[in-house]
């Protein structure tokens, strides 16, 4: 498990993009995993059906940190219709059923090899669904 914490992981745990609430933010949600104790609350800006600045605060392991802040610059710009093919893709760049997944969710790619792990790097796309769900 140690060459899982080399690389992106590392570099976006110790210094995560997008790892600040946002003020005025017009959606919000926070998801928890008991199992570990992860706990991200994710914010969102959306004008006109586009999420214009994407934002989270998370205190959790090393892999939803990075995960968070690998999703901020996968969700800002994209339209809100998209979201959910890109909650679907990450899964499956994490559980393994996307054999190749694609190039922007390949860092995904390394936490299939720890199932336990997967949850900690799913969290984010969660609670990015999950704050679009209540608009």
């Amino acid at each position: 498990m140690s060459g899982l914490y080399d690389g992106w992981i590392l570099e976006h745990s110790k210094a995560p993009r997008g790892a600040a609430r946002l003020e005025g933010a017009t959606h919000s949600a926070r998801r928890d995993n008991p199992f570990c104790g992860d706990r991200i609350t994710l914010d969102l800006v959306v004008r006109c059906e586009r999420i214009v600045a994407v934002g989270f605060e998370a205190r959790a392991c090393a892999i939803c940190i990075a995960t968070g802040s690998l999703l901020t610059s996968l969700a800002e710009g994209l339209a809100v219709d998209d979201v959910t093919g890109l909650v679907e893709s990450a899964r499956a760049a994490v559980d393994g059923t996307a054999a190749e997944p694609p190039a922007h969710l390949e860092p995904l790619a390394l936490i299939r090899t720890v199932p336990t792990r997967r949850r900690c790097a799913t969290l984010p796309f969660e609670a990015l669904q999950g704050a679009l769900e209540d608009r």
